[in-house]
């Protein structure tokens, strides 16, 4: 991180596109306070004209987190990179030191806490799984699941066949699958176009647990359409907070315990 003068803040944020609905500095200021650090998070919202900026903003900060549509944008601003960033192609997480963009994907990591909640882990993956589109949230999620063992994973473009880690179908496919587990990745469902599902009924109650990679509003419509089937169901606010929680403890150089992580999300949980 930046050298400090005596009393100067350090300086977080999230550069994204279209932003003003991010739970991010609310969640980055619960963590700052638990862990008793002086720190601002603020949004930082740059239009796609005007992303050459970015690298210069980035510099001025001692740490940003990265959203849509800029994941794997930035990637190739970053000096280095992390494995999990290499292999997915898509940053969440820069640390700006010593002059250098070191560039992260946490997403790996809060996907995995999505992943815990509803009982699949390395002892229990799930086999057939089904990803609702092909962006940079896509790439960590399929990492994550590839890592835990799942032997079947598909993903879904609305244009089809496409170069991807795993193999693509079009949403018309969709409709003829069954399987363990369908994860929304896409923006569709989000604030403030809350009532729009990506997929029907008919396809939902195929599978047996539903993840919604979205965190505004909780529960999307994808997610109660899944519940009325009985389906087990995530939100991605937990992901949110495991992903923030894994760029606080890149950006502050520390460990920050299972406990805080969940003091975080049970007192987001009761703010949405």
């Amino acid at each position: 991180m930046k050298d400090l003068d005596e009393g100067e803040k350090m300086q977080f944020g999230l550069i994204g596109a279209n932003i003003p609905y991010s739970f991010s500095p609310q969640i980055h200021q619960i963590i700052f306070r638990l862990l008793d650090v002086d720190a601002t998070y603020r949004l930082i919202q740059i239009p796609k004209s005007e992303i050459v900026k970015a690298k210069g903003i980035v510099q001025q900060m001692d740490g940003v987190n990265v959203t849509i549509p800029y994941k794997q944008t930035l990637l190739r601003l970053c000096d280095e990179i992390s494995t999990e960033a290499g292999v997915i192609g898509a940053v969440n997480t820069i640390h700006f030191e010593n002059g250098k963009l070191y560039g992260y994907n946490t997403d790996y990591y809060g996907f995995g806490c999505m992943m815990r909640a509803v009982g699949h882990t390395s002892d229990n993956p799930p086999d057939t799984c089904v990803v609702l589109g092909c962006g940079g949230a896509s790439l960590a999620v399929i990492k994550y699941l590839k890592d835990i063992g799942s032997k079947r994973i598909l993903a879904v473009s609305r244009t089809g066949a496409k170069p991807f880690p795993v193999p693509v179908i079009t949403y018309e496919d969709l409709k003829n699958l069954q399987g363990d587990i369908l994860i929304n990745a896409t923006p569709v469902g989000t604030s403030p176009k809350v009532n729009e599902c990506p997929v029907c009924e008919e396809i939902i109650k195929k599978f047996h647990t539903a993840l919604d990679l979205i965190y505004n509003p909780d529960p999307t419509m994808f997610l109660k359409k899944a519940q009325k089937f009985g389906l087990k169901t995530c939100s991605g606010l937990i992901m949110l907070v495991g992903q923030a929680v894994k760029s606080e403890e890149i950006w502050l150089r520390q460990t920050i315990s299972e406990s805080v992580l969940k003091a975080v999300y049970m007192e987001m949980k009761s703010l949405v």
